[in-house]
């Protein structure tokens, strides 16, 4: 077994292992790192990736994967190794991970158990709700027929120093995801929407489409004007059937128990799933 980083030119022997999201992030992510595992006695076959976002003290565990047939061979451990020595060499000294808490996720937890990986609390929380149960919500009821006023805007057709201003702005604050999922270019920019009033965004909702799934990966809006949120989401829930059908799965994180409360009352029974994530952790 051999292990090589993944770039452009070699991208393509390992994407059966990697979602659109994660190939869109090795080729244009600044600050991501992948490494893939191959048999080099056995025609150089593919058997695992593993990618990660390196901070400055820390390295995010961003995805790993390894071939069904060939797990419980080492291999795993053999690619954390790998990113361990690029670690050392940036002077990065924590491995951060992050996971759904549940069955699916089984061989993920072991792997980090097994690894020696602290158990951090988390507060975020995934909803998953299935798109055509989400538009028979009452909230939706004209969502049809309903025409956004032209203060909501994709990100596709908003003027981009406005974009920009307001993820430079977040980004100061502390709050850098969505300038992460801009410079990464992780968001479906046509289903991507905000609510914007003189040059100022009042509202957010930043999506990306990985197949039949849909991820609010950001939602924001001004602490004083709440209500410019709902008719920013309508906007978004319009234009997501048209795209991906009704049977598309939408998924939402929240990450405090506010955004909890908000996101259980708006979509109330169209939640199919609710799942707790864990967060991991090792010192090196």
């Amino acid at each position: 077994m051999n292990i090589t980083e993944i770039n452009n030119d070699n991208l393509a022997a390992f994407s059966p292992f990697l979602t659109e999201e994660i190939k869109k992030a090795i080729l244009d992510g600044p600050d991501v790192v992948a490494f893939g595992a191959y048999d080099d006695e056995e025609d150089n076959v593919a058997l695992g990736v593993i990618v990660g976002d390196a901070g400055e003290y820390s390295m995010r565990i961003r995805y790993l994967y390894v071939e069904e047939s060939r797990r419980r061979e080492g291999i795993g451990t053999y690619l954390l190794d790998w990113l361990s020595q690029y670690c050392l060499m940036y002077e990065i000294e924590m491995f951060t991970a992050e996971y759904p808490d549940s069955e699916e996720y089984a061989d993920i937890e072991d792997f980090f158990n097994d690894g020696g990986f602290s158990k951090e609390e988390n507060p975020v929380r995934e909803y998953s709700m299935r798109i055509g149960d989400v538009r028979k919500l009452k909230m939706f009821s004209d969502i049809d027929s309903f025409k956004p006023g032209p203060q909501i805007q994709s990100f596709s057709q908003m003027r981009r120093a406005v974009l920009n201003s307001f993820s430079g702005e977040r980004f100061r604050r502390g709050d850098t995801c969505l300038y992460e999922l801009l410079s990464e270019k992780l968001i479906d920019e046509d289903l991507s929407f905000a609510y914007v009033e003189d040059n100022s965004i009042l509202a957010v909702m930043a999506a990306s489409v990985d197949g039949n799934d849909v991820t609010v990966e950001w939602a924001y809006s001004d602490p004083q004007k709440y209500a410019v949120l709902l008719p920013t989401i309508k906007a978004f829930a319009a234009n997501i059937s048209p795209k991906v059908g009704n049977d598309a799965v939408m998924h939402i994180m929240g990450m405090t128990e506010a955004a909890d409360g908000l996101i259980e009352g708006l979509f109330k029974d169209s939640i199919s799933e609710t799942v707790k994530w864990t967060t991991r952790m090792l010192d090196f």
